[in-house]
């Protein structure tokens, strides 16, 4: 073997051990790689575990107060059901008074028609009647 074949046999075992340095060194690379990314991934499981408790208390204290909402609402209707039904009976009761009153109107008129001269009982309607006849003097 000759000076330029060994040289050629030198240059293969170097370009040989130069890509197997590289394939091992790249296989090292992306096996590091995986390790950071599953203590990445243990790290934020245990960051998630640990905040669970803090979750579930404010999922907690959302539905209570949620049920809380709910329990006003339906008091809050409760009452407007009451407004509601006092407002129908005073309106009933105005309706009813102010029949009451026309009727008591219509009778004190048909009272003045019939005898306008004898005067009246209560002071409602003595503004609006002439003074009887031995009143005008006075």
């Amino acid at each position: 073997m000759d000076g330029s074949t060994w040289l050629w046999i030198l240059i293969a075992i170097v370009v040989v051990v130069a890509a197997v340095a590289v394939f091992l060194a790249v296989r090292k690379r992306s096996h590091d790689q995986r390790i950071a990314r599953r203590d990445e991934a243990v790290t934020m499981r245990e960051q998630v575990t640990a905040q669970e408790p803090s979750v579930q208390r404010k999922e907690a204290e959302a539905a209570e107060t949620e049920a809380k909402a709910r329990a006003a609402r339906a008091e809050a209707e409760a009452k407007q059901a009451e407004a509601d039904k006092l407002d129908a009976t005073a309106k009933q009761r105005g309706d009813h008074v102010s029949t009451s009153r026309e009727q008591m109107d219509d009778q004190l008129r048909r009272a003045d028609e019939i005898d306008p001269g004898i005067p009246e009982a209560g002071p409602r309607h003595s503004q609006d009647r002439p003074p009887a006849d031995g009143d005008a003097g006075r």
